[in-house]
């Protein structure tokens, strides 16, 4: 219930925000999916949801200057399988270069025949916490900058 709440303010939080026109350009160095097997589908999957989410986000003014570098990666993900249920745990970290990092966790179950949907819902909800998250720091640390230069 409380994952769904979360999830819930995360899409009203960036549907909120105007699309990222004319903003600062924010450049993915890195997204990368670290997981016990390799699954490029998820990775690609995961590359989409942030791309997204990223046009999305108000990264704040800027237009002139050096882009965000930023990077994701999905730190833990691993996927428990029992009778009749399976599990999949994840924890990802964002950063933009020169701010502090984010961090989010999640672990949710369902039915087994429902693994791939639940890897993607984990997937789209870490990258929609963590993209709004970095927005929002680099919002606070851009007016910070621009309060300190126009004295």
């Amino acid at each position: 219930m409380l994952i769904v709440a979360w999830s819930l303010l995360s899409t009203h939080a960036l549907a909120a925000s105007p699309a990222n026109r004319g903003g600062r350009r924010v450049v993915w160095t890195e997204i990368r999916v670290v997981a016990r097997q390799k699954r490029p589908e998820l990775e690609r999957f995961l590359k989409e949801v942030v791309e997204s989410q990223t046009r999305k986000a108000d990264w704040g003014g800027g237009r002139g200057g050096e882009p965000l570098e930023a990077r994701f990666q999905v730190t833990e993900f691993d996927v428990v399988q029992k009778s009749d249920v399976v599990r999949v745990i994840c924890t990802a970290v964002g950063r933009i270069q020169g701010a502090p990092s984010v961090r989010s966790h999640f672990s949710m179950g369902g039915r087994p025949a429902q693994r791939a949907e639940l890897e993607r819902q984990l997937l789209t909800m870490l990258g929609r916490g963590i993209v709004s998250r970095l927005a929002v720091i680099a919002r606070v640390t851009h007016k910070g900058s621009s309060s300190s230069t126009g004295s």
